[in-house]
């Protein structure tokens, strides 16, 4: 027997009531790339350089002392600022590495990494409606929390190729409602170590408008000789305003054991430690003795990180420029950012690239597109972690070259796509007798193309056109040629016919820029890293080219230049 209105076979089944609605930001959130490039990675068993950490670990008196500490010390909750040997360790160390004494015991918090010292600043700092001023790109854990925590992100975007920052954007950014400037240096993703200059004129924003800053330094001791990190929280008046981050993980290669820290104020530290304290309560105990040890003991290690990682960056930046990748600048972290506009297939992005290079060529990078929070951001950069393994990064390396080996054939060939992808820029320049010319020939972005060698007839006689009209095109055209072009250092031989064409050479040297079939020719003058002495027609070519700093191919480039020069008799 079947009531009336029930669910038996003659009752219409009663609908499910729809599911509560979960998290609306955290459901929100896609699959980071960071996890989806590493399951691609895992899938072709790629050479992962996108996963940001360091093949090698860190000292192993710090995981004796971690052993130790399991036995020696109580396993029961410690304090939930931290064990006391860690927090005088941590003072100790920002006294003497960061410029900035602070009292261990009201000043310091021990933390689950920096990561958790984030999402406990933005709950303890912030409240809804408050603004935060960050630079872009960005740590994507940056977003996450200050969306939780209901706050807008105000990002300014880093200017490439240098990452520089936008002055006028930046003081735009701060307003009455701005809680925190959150400051990454150095930089992930982009390795930037900020200057003293640019810190003096965020710290003058900062107090101009009677706000805080909350400083992400992990990356602290990865830094690139000769530069020098500088903290923030250093410079006069700014103590009293920030609060850093420190990290464990990256101090001393120890990623997996998550243990960071917290300097600032107290009374800013005060409604952060009741954020740690709800979140997480305390750390691993036997993790935050080998840590106070690693920094009194294990400087060393930390102090080394920096010549290190310069000496892999400097070995690999050269190989990546001859690939046809521009390396763009930075002073510290491991990560190297490249422009791949040369590897990008038409209607291709970073993401799609990245994810075709770990198919096709077997290596794995991470697309620069996905460190932004706004929608303007760029398409053409992918990111390389470089703390792995010569034997990886060889790998890497020889991978990439099989996969792009046929565009810079098409490139050397003047193929199709080849002027397209030039941009040619004519740099430095010698003259030589019988109207020869040497010049270091650049893009407009400052990148070397194999392809630049076959457009630069034309784009010399554009810039003669665009200096002396029709007539001096015409007459200037039979005689153009390029005999030389060496395509791993843009140093390039050109020859003018015409004698009177030297000085419209010169002169159009003074322009700016001319457009040639699609091709931006930037003129750069004689200045800067471009800058060439006047060598006599006999010198070697080595002292012409030593003043170019060619990125470990000048000895190269000078051999096939002294060679083409005797051939030419010249």
């Amino acid at each position: 027997m079947t009531l009336e209105g029930g669910s038996g076979a003659g009752g219409a089944a009663a609908a499910a009531p729809p599911p509560k609605p979960l998290n609306h930001g955290f459901s929100g959130y896609a699959t980071t790339v960071f996890e989806v490039m590493s399951k691609l990675a895992a899938e072709h068993g790629s050479v992962n350089l996108g996963q940001g950490f360091p093949d090698d670990e860190g000292p192993a008196g710090m995981k004796e002392i971690a052993c130790k500490a399991l036995y020696e010390h109580s396993n029961q909750y410690p304090s939930l600022l931290g064990v006391p040997a860690l927090r005088q360790a941590v003072a100790r160390h920002c006294a003497a590495h960061g410029g900035v004494p602070c009292d261990w015991a009201s000043e310091t918090l021990v933390t689950v990494g920096a990561t958790e010292g984030i999402a406990s600043a933005f709950m303890g700092l912030t409240n809804p409606g408050d603004e935060v001023v960050v630079f872009e790109p960005l740590y994507d854990s940056y977003a996450g929390m200050a969306q939780q925590a209901g706050v807008k992100l105000v990002p300014v975007q880093l200017q490439p190729p240098d990452w520089s920052v936008p002055r006028d954007a930046l003081a735009a950014a701060f307003s009455a409602k701005t809680k925190f400037l959150l400051l990454n240096t150095p930089h992930n993703p982009t390795g930037k170590v900020f200057t003293l200059d640019e810190l003096q004129f965020i710290a003058g924003l900062v107090e101009a408008h009677n706000t805080y800053a909350l400083l992400d330094e992990v990356y602290e001791h990865l830094v690139l000789p000769p530069h020098a990190h500088v903290s923030l929280a250093a410079l006069p008046g700014m103590v009293r305003r920030c609060v850093r981050l420190g990290s464990a993980g990256k101090t001393f290669s120890f990623t997996a054991w998550k243990v960071g820290w917290m300097t600032g104020p107290a009374a800013l530290l005060a409604p952060v430690i009741k954020a740690h304290q709800f979140v997480v309560f305390t750390v691993a105990a036997n993790l935050q003795h080998a840590v106070a040890y690693g920094l009194d003991e294990e400087s060393g290690f930390y102090l080394g990180l920096g010549p290190a990682l310069a000496a892999k960056r400097s070995a690999l930046a050269p190989r990546l420029e001859a690939l046809g990748l521009r390396v763009l600048p930075a002073q510290g972290t491991y990560f190297l950012v490249a422009d791949a506009s040369s590897l990008l297939r038409p209607g291709e992005d970073d993401v799609a690239l990245c994810k075709r290079l770990t198919a096709e060529a077997g290596v794995t990078l991470i697309p620069i597109s996905a460190f932004y929070a706004s929608d303007a951001r760029p398409h053409h950069l992918v990111r390389f972690c470089f703390c792995k393994s010569d034997e990886k990064l060889d790998a890497a390396c020889e991978r990439l070259g099989a996969i792009t080996a046929p565009a810079r054939r098409r490139g050397a060939r003047g193929g199709p796509g080849a002027a397209g992808a030039a941009a040619a820029g004519v740099g430095a320049m010698v003259r030589f007798k019988n109207r020869y010319f040497i010049l270091c020939v650049r893009a407009k972005d400052g990148r070397v193309h194999e392809s630049i060698g076959p457009v630069l007839p034309g784009a010399i006689r554009a810039a003669v056109q665009l200096h002396q009209g029709d007539a001096g095109l015409e007459a200037a055209s039979p005689g153009l040629a390029v005999p030389f072009y060496h395509h791993l250092s843009g140093v390039a031989i050109v020859r003018v016919a015409r004698s009177e064409h030297v000085k419209v050479l010169q002169s159009c040297l003074k322009m700016n820029q001319v457009d040639f079939k699609g091709v931006t020719v930037q003129l750069l003058k004689l200045t800067g890293a471009f800058r060439v002495a006047k060598r006599a027609a006999g010198e070697h070519a080595e002292r012409l080219l030593a003043p170019l700093k060619l990125r470990g191919e000048q000895a190269a480039a000078a051999a096939a230049l002294k060679e083409r020069l005797d051939a030419l008799h010249i």
